[in-house]
């Protein structure tokens, strides 16, 4: 899926001709060179920019794939021979013409549009409710210009802006930005389920739906569920391969998740006689010692084999990354998309393997990111709740299955499910300083303290209601919300600019509107009962997926060998530590000596605690210091 880019002079006067040049926009249409033009908006597809559709006023570009096309051809009366030809253009311009602005509550899918109201000198802008897309603006002289790329806004001429110091912090610190921000403090982000229209001086942003909103969901039996279950997330992976007449690929991995899609999907294609491509990081070192081996695992190689063996028509394509160092991939990572992530440590995998799927002919790239959120979620928070709802005799017999089915003692079990939701934040506190030996941020992060003192992080924090010390709840959907982000993810924006960079299509199944909806709305026990977790997804694959794959209650970790990798790529990391040493903006908000101090001690025993800290700190801090070289030195 291309993007869509647009410059508006919000006083109405004429943009110049060398600024839409300076952004490649089209200038140029059937009467020659445009002289007196406010606004030029157009679409990125994957033949180069072109021009969008005008008619009766109103101007439409979009970078969009619905779900919901037949439903929209009856409400806006279009007759079926004419829906199936129509363009997404077209079909925004009626939905738009009949509903205003209130056309973003019907659309359903992946998308992104603007609409420019030339008479009313109106601009409207909109992302889905939680697609991977991206939508930037940038303001400056009373001159909009957005687009579904940051690399749009580097290209300006004359472009600068300074980083944004709450977006680093929330990087380093994994604090949740507030949706709208970017690491470029000038430039800011239309989050999901949010529209912004711009008239004058007046540029208004507003959220249009809220997934905190979902009604409760309650069947008679137990077993209707899983059948309700089942056809959604069908119909939701079907959607996202149903017109794709290239190679389907996707990110497979040992866990339920990915499984779930990876099936789904693969049995769908079965009736066209069409293969399922996976492609699968392995480590190329031996992680004996780097995990605790009873709630992780390392190389996720033996379940997806079964998973293939099992459904037949999915060929793997095993990623080792062997010559990528980790630090060179956050380099190239950064050169794709100009914003630091939230799991660097990742990034030289994900690169290697998204170039695989491009050598193999993939278009469309399937994943299962957020599924642990969503339709594999363990049911965390329930018993909590039980408790703090008074059904004592049903957080009993919960209790009892888990400690059977977990060998664990129920004390244990009742402590950390029951007791620390309810913890004083000063008890909590004193649990992770002895646990965890997490006493503050600085514990699990590379900023600096003088930079947590000049941004006054903590106070930010406390507004907007984060807990540094991520202790558990008693509200299981809370717990989710904090891991989904509703209305200010900024994990579409990513995977949008980075497909886009490689010509890939990513879409993420376990996120789309109708499953997450369904998958909030049941009853916790459809998570955890009878002592089994993630309980919906389970039983909604079982015979389909191997019972290996099943019944895992570990989970896998991709990056499980970074610390061999950072030994085997010292000189690259002593290099890019050095480069960001010499920065100033970096040695203000990276603890530097801290990174080093991680880096020295992987010459030691392998543990847990190291890897840990070689992601969390070394390899996160080091993402933030190449970023701030690269595009703010």
């Amino acid at each position: 899926m291309g993007g869509i880019a647009g410059i508006i002079d919000l006083q109405g006067r004429s943009l110049k001709t060398s600024r839409l040049r300076g952004m490649s926009a089209p200038v140029l249409d059937n009467e020659g060179l445009r002289r007196k033009i406010q606004a030029s908006i157009w679409q990125d597809g994957p033949h180069g920019n072109f021009l969008p559709l005008s008619e009766d006023h109103l101007v439409v570009v979009s970078a969009a794939r619905f779900d919901n096309k037949k439903a929209l051809f009856s409400s806006l009366k279009i007759p079926h021979g004419d829906g199936q030809v129509i363009s997404d253009n077209h079909l925004i311009l009626k939905a738009y013409q009949k509903w205003g602005s209130d056309c973003v509550k019907n659309f359903s899918g992946d998308w992104s549009f603007a609409v420019w109201h030339q008479e009313r000198q109106t601009l409207f802008l909109a992302r889905d409710h939680f697609g991977n897309t991206g939508l930037y603006f940038y303001i400056k002289n009373e001159v909009l210009i957005f687009s579904s790329f940051l690399k749009t806004f580097l290209d300006i001429p004359g472009f600068s802006s300074p980083p944004n110091e709450e977006y680093i912090a929330s990087l380093l610190t994994v604090f949740p930005p507030d949706g709208k921000c970017t690491i470029y403090k000038d430039i800011q982000r239309v989050p999901p389920a949010h529209y912004l229209i711009a008239r004058g001086n007046d540029v208004h942003l507003s959220r249009y739906y809220f997934l905190e909103n979902t009604p409760a969901l309650s069947f008679s039996r137990d077993e209707d569920y899983v059948d309700a279950f089942e056809e959604i997330f069908g119909q939701a992976v079907t959607d996202r391969i149903k017109d794709c007449d290239t190679t389907v690929g996707i990110t497979l991995s040992g866990g339920l998740d990915s499984s779930a899609v990876a099936v789904t999907a693969a049995d769908s294609m079965k009736k066209e006689h069409k293969t399922l491509q996976a492609f699968t990081h392995v480590p190329f070192y031996n992680t004996n010692g780097a995990l605790d081996k009873d709630t992780r695992f390392g190389d996720e190689s033996f379940y997806v084999k079964k998973i293939a063996a099992k459904t037949g028509n999915i060929e793997v394509d095993w990623v080792f990354s062997k010559n990528v160092g980790p630090v060179k991939g956050l380099d190239r990572l950064l050169d794709r998309v100009p914003e630091p992530i939230f799991s660097p440590v990742n990034s030289f995998w994900i690169i290697r393997l998204l170039e695989k799927a491009k050598k193999k002919g993939v278009c469309t790239l399937l994943t299962g990111q957020m599924g642990n959120a969503t339709i594999s979620w363990s049911g965390n928070g329930y018993l909590a709740a039980l408790a703090k709802t008074g059904r004592w005799f049903a957080l009993f017999n919960e209790l009892r299955s888990i400690s059977i089915a977990q060998s664990s003692p129920m004390w244990h079990l009742f402590v950390s499910s029951v007791c620390l939701p309810f913890a004083p934040d000063f008890l909590y506190q004193l649990y992770s300083k002895y646990r965890r030996s997490q006493r503050s941020v600085e514990d699990y992060s590379a900023i600096h303290p003088g930079f947590i003192k000049k941004i006054r992080l903590y106070d930010m924090m406390h507004h907007r209601g984060h807990d540094p010390f991520f202790q558990p709840m008693a509200d299981s959907r809370k717990m989710r919300y904090k891991i989904i982000l509703p209305g200010t993810s900024p994990i579409g924006c990513f995977w949008h600019e980075l497909g886009h960079s490689m010509g890939i299509r990513i879409w993420d199944p376990t996120l789309d509107k109708r499953v997450m909806e369904f998958c909030i709305a049941i009853p916790d026990d459809q998570y955890l009962k009878g002592g089994t977790d993630r309980r919906l997804v389970r039983r909604a694959f079982e015979g389909r997926l191997p019972c290996e794959v099943l019944w895992n209650h570990r989970k896998g970790m991709q990056a499980a060998d970074i610390v061999h990798r950072l030994r085997h790529h010292h000189n690259e990391v002593t290099e890019y530590l050095n480069k960001i040493e010499q920065l100033d903006m970096a040695r203000k908000c990276l603890d530097i000596n801290k990174m080093r101090g991680v880096f020295q001690s992987i010459s030691g025993p392998i543990t847990p605690g190291l890897t840990f800290s070689c992601g969390a700190i070394l390899m996160r801090g080091l993402m933030v210091g190449i970023c701030l070289q690269r595009y703010f030195s």
